[in-house]
């Protein structure tokens, strides 16, 4: 348990209201990409993953000039829900990794959420032209600080999925090989299935389909149905357009 690993998924989530859709300078020869709901806005190649995830590892804060910004614009599509009726408006979430919580001072985060907004901006606008702070309606800042703060499953860190998803902690050895099979779970019929389980981390429903697979073979329910996945995913990739 001591060993548990929980500095490296911890990220930052900036929802922000903007006044207008985002226009990307890659829709003069990718119009669709005005219609992801998922964007990465990086640049091409390894190189700046791997200084990104090398200062990560030595306790420095990404450098902009290697900013891996994840931009999900569900407005686009359900913008009655998410922004006001019309579509002019977005409300959109960026993903950033960062430090964990334990790096900093209550204080210096404080000061970093105002400055790692900025260097969304800044970074975001190289590949929009039209956002900028004057674009802003406003924005919540969700950081790793804020995360353990409210949240303290993800703490201390503040890890966005409880441990780190390495190959010691993912899959059938989730959190670690001594807990992951819940048929032998050493506290009787207590089935743990949150994101620091198997198979992964995030919000998913996997964690509780696989503890339902486990309670039902225990007590003789009926299980749940089993899907070709295979097929899910080949009758799906014909409405794929590359």
């Amino acid at each position: 348990m001591k060993n548990l690993k929980r500095n490296f998924v911890c990220i930052t989530w900036y929802t922000w209201a903007l006044k207008e859709q985002p226009v990307y300078t890659a829709e003069s020869f990718d119009p669709d990409i005005k219609d992801s709901c998922w964007i990465n806005l990086t640049k091409k190649g390894l190189d700046s993953i791997a200084r990104e995830v090398e200062k990560r590892f030595a306790g420095e804060w990404p450098d902009l000039e290697d900013f891996h910004l994840g931009i999900a614009n569900w407005s686009r599509f359900a913008h009655d829900y998410y922004a006001p009726p019309g579509g002019e408006k977005a409300a959109i979430l960026t993903e950033h990794f960062v430090l964990p919580a334990t790096r900093y001072t209550d204080k210096e985060w404080k000061e970093i959420e105002k400055r790692h907004a900025d260097e969304v901006i800044t970074h975001w606008s190289k590949y929009c032209p039209n956002i900028s702070w004057d674009s802003v309606v406003g924005y919540v800042p969700v950081t790793p600080f804020y995360a353990a703060k409210h949240s303290p499953n993800y703490g201390p860190e503040g890890n966005w999925c409880v441990i780190d998803q390495d190959p010691p902690q993912f899959g059938p050895t989730r959190p670690i090989p001594e807990l992951a099979d819940l048929r032998n779970f050493p506290i009787e019929n207590l089935y743990p299935c949150s994101s620091g389980w198997h198979p992964r981390g995030g919000a998913t429903s996997q964690q509780g389909r696989w503890v339902y697979k486990i309670i039902a073979e225990k007590n003789g329910l009926t299980p749940p149905p089993e899907k070709d996945w295979t097929k899910i995913v080949l009758n799906a990739s014909e409405h794929i357009k590359y």
